[in-house]
């Protein structure tokens, strides 16, 4: 993810982080699909990222204070949670945690610990 999606603004606080080529580009893709959600359901038009590591272990937080929403309500032919934002980060280790309700606003949490295998 280049930049936000257009309407988005986002408000970001990143701290250095190692990690490989393909875990960046994960949580990359992750985050880019979280916003692109924000910017087409949240009904906002601002949300807010934080990059962090600490002895390896890498987070991001993407948050909004939208519309929230009811995650067991996501029909199951919509695989954007599920693939894109899930899977993508468990494909590389990781865990992508989400904590939203309607009415709530929405936060992402995805993990990556670079000692595991």
């Amino acid at each position: 993810m280049r930049h936000p999606p257009a309407g988005l603004r986002l408000v970001h606080t990143l701290a250095p982080c190692t990690a490989p080529g393909h875990v960046a580009d994960a949580l990359a893709g992750a985050v880019g699909e979280a916003l692109q959600n924000v910017a087409r359901h949240a009904d906002v038009d601002t949300a807010t990222m934080r990059l962090t590591e600490v002895d390896g272990h890498v987070v991001v937080e993407v948050h909004d204070e939208g519309d929230g929403f009811d995650p067991a309500g996501a029909p199951a032919h919509r695989y954007g949670i599920r693939q894109s934002i899930i899977g993508r980060v468990a494909a590389v280790g990781g865990e992508a945690r989400l904590d939203t309700a309607p009415g709530k606003g929405t936060q992402w949490t995805f993990e990556w610990w670079g000692d595991r295998p």
